[in-house]
Parts: structure tokens; C-alpha cells; sequence
């Protein structure tokens, strides 16, 4: 009897340690960069928006102070992203694969609008 129930708890224990392992196990990406103009200056509250080719998913963050942006959790597949700030051409990055556990940083310089009103902020059509 005794046997069996330290067999059992010997089991369960293996049986928990390899769930925990299995958490621990990264299967999501991240993809990120930094804003910048032409002359090397930080684009601060720039609108990236990331989206996921194959499933048409779509999501926005704004660059920092220092011009950092990053979006987690993105399941490994191939994406594409735009990049507009007012008074700036928007920019666009696409083929960009991501595997599980990447952290791909992809930096972008946007160059100054040639719009008289200074907004180069346009509609995605993707």
C-alpha cells in the first residue's frame, strides 16, 4: 500500500513539473521598432498598426517618448505594418515573418509630408 501511494504521488508530482514546463515554453512573438524622421530625431506618438496577413487580425499601438514601439502576443505567421505620425508620409513594412519566440525589431524613418496642411495621415485599404 505503501508503495503504490508513494508511486502515486511520485507520478503526480512528474505530472506537475512537466505542466509547468510546458508553461514556461514561449509560442507567441513580438514585434517592435523605433520611429524615427530622416534626420535621426524620435517620433514620439507615431500610430503603428500591425496586421497578421493570414487571419486579417489587426492592432495599434503609438511609438513612446523615445520613439519605441512594440506589440506582444502575436502568433507566429506573416505580417505587415503602417506607420503615420502628423506632418509625416506614411510608411509601410510588409513580409516581415515572425517564428515562435521571435523579437523582431524593425525601425522606420518617416519622411516629412508635402501636404500644405502638414497631415500625411491616411486610410489603410488592406
Amino acid at each position: 500500500m505503501r508503495k503504490k501511494l508513494v508511486g502515486s504521488l511520485v507520478g503526480g508530482l512528474l505530472l506537475l513539473a512537466g505542466t509547468l514546463c510546458a508553461f514556461g515554453q514561449e509560442t507567441r512573438a513580438t514585434l517592435g521598432g523605433k520611429v524615427t524622421d530622416t534626420t535621426g530625431a524620435v517620433i514620439r506618438k507615431a500610430t503603428v498598426v500591425v496586421t497578421a496577413d493570414e487571419t486579417g487580425v489587426v492592432q495599434s499601438t503609438q511609438s513612446n517618448g523615445a520613439g519605441d514601439w512594440k506589440v506582444q502576443n502575436l502568433l507566429p505567421g506573416h505580417y505587415r505594418f503602417a506607420v503615420s505620425a502628423r506632418g509625416f508620409k506614411t510608411t509601410e513594412h510588409s513580409s516581415i515573418e515572425l517564428q515562435i519566440s521571435d523579437s523582431k525589431i524593425v525601425d522606420t524613418s518617416l519622411q516629412v509630408s508635402d501636404r500644405k496642411n502638414g497631415s500625411a495621415y491616411r486610410q489603410l485599404a488592406w
